[in-house]
């Protein structure tokens, strides 16, 4: 999804020569607006009248009827304050910020809560094609749920109250994110389970030696299910929830969820890190592996209202820049009191950190080896 570094370094260094000269004259400049992620696919195209450049801003005038067309595809009070400004008739945009890729062109890049319809979503709607869409609605502030229902059905509504997982048809996306109570529309896209590489050197034994051992703490496994049967989890799994299949006896068809609780909180040697602690599983993933936001935001809900303290989600999708539905939930149960640890993911370039592990409050974990180095396949931010 993300452009080449070739290309953005060749982007980088024309709109470095470009930037030497000061806008002037009666010509429009054009701005492409994209979200992160998704470079390369405009979410709005704008081209202005230009007014003036002074002290590295570019002032544009922009009327009443713009701003109108603007708003329909955009959420023009979430564009950053630090290069975006509007004061009644005139725009004015930080140069440093922009890319220019032509001589009066320009990218501005803006995170994914600023399109009022995400790009996930945006695919899906493949004009001449009727049919439902699983949609994550993102509120504004508080809204009454029964407010959507002319838009379609609310099957679950998030216990932040930031948002609801909506089935919607396609022909009444466009007019749901029309909504004033809406803050954006995302499509209910997949998540996967990231498998590790290497287990990290940690020196758990010394924190145990100081009499830590996890003893009353309970660790949610949102994954793929726990094995009861597993020597490591005997006796220590204390709740369950299956999103799944809804089945209400503790099973793991995959082995992921298992092997995450065992590295947590394994009771037989090897020891996990906190063999002393409970367990919570909740299954959220398939048999594959796989599953969707919905179903982890539902995972993540559940543990938090029945008393997990520690929530472990070692699986993640595309994302980058913590606006997403779930990274959101993720920072909603920290300020609840419970410690959210993710996973960098193992993609091993630079700025493929997925979502949740791009939420703002949580600890993402990245992999090491024995030397104490960065793995090579680690996901790396930006």
């Amino acid at each position: 999804m993300l452009v080449s570094r070739k290309v953005q370094v060749s982007l980088l260094l024309l709109g470095f020569m470009c930037s030497m000269v000061t806008l002037s004259g009666d010509e429009p400049i054009t701005i492409h607006l994209q979200s992160v992620g998704y470079e390369g696919k405009d979410i709005a195209v704008v081209t202005l009248p230009l007014i003036q450049e002074i002290d590295g801003w570019i002032q544009c005038q922009v009327s009443q009827e713009m701003k109108k067309i603007l708003s329909q595809s955009v959420n023009i009070d979430r564009l950053p304050a630090e290069y975006f400004t509007i004061d009644g008739t005139t725009i004015s945009l930080y140069r440093g910020a922009l890319i220019q890729v032509g001589e009066r062109e320009y990218i501005a890049y803006v995170k994914n809560d600023v399109p009022r319809i995400g790009w996930a979503l945006r695919e899906q709607m493949i004009p001449g094609m009727s049919g439902n869409l699983e949609t994550l609605v993102m509120f504004r502030g508080q809204c009454p749920l029964g407010s959507l229902n002319r838009y379609g059905k609310v099957d679950y509504a998030f216990a932040s109250g930031k948002g609801a997982f909506m089935t919607v048809s396609r022909k009444d996306i466009l007019s749901l994110s029309q909504d004033p109570q809406v803050l954006f529309i995302d499509y209910n896209r997949e998540v996967h389970a990231h498998l590790s590489k290497a287990i990290p050197y940690i020196h758990a034994d010394q924190v145990w030696e100081m009499g830590y051992d996890g003893t009353g703490v309970l660790i949610a496994i949102i994954d793929t299910g726990l094995d009861p049967g597993h020597c490591d989890l005997s006796g220590k799994i204390v709740a369950w929830k299956d999103f799944i299949h809804g089945l209400t006896t503790p099973y793991d068809d995959n082995g992921h969820g298992t092997f995450l609780a065992s590295c947590a909180a394994g009771q037989v040697a090897p020891k996990g890190v906190a063999p002393g602690a409970s367990l919570m599983g909740v299954k959220v993933l398939n048999s594959s592996g796989s599953g969707t936001f919905n179903d982890v935001i539902a995972g993540i809900d559940w543990a938090v209202v029945n008393g997990a303290d520690i929530i472990n989600l070692s699986l993640g999708g595309a994302g980058g820049d913590g606006t997403s539905p779930v990274a959101q939930e993720c920072n909603w149960a920290v300020s609840q009191g419970v410690v959210v640890v993710t996973t960098a993911g193992g993609e091993g370039a630079c700025k493929t950190i997925g979502t949740p592990g791009d939420a703002k409050d949580v600890i993402t974990v990245g992999t090491v080896g024995y030397d104490d180095t960065v793995a090579s396949f680690s996901s790396k931010g930006p």
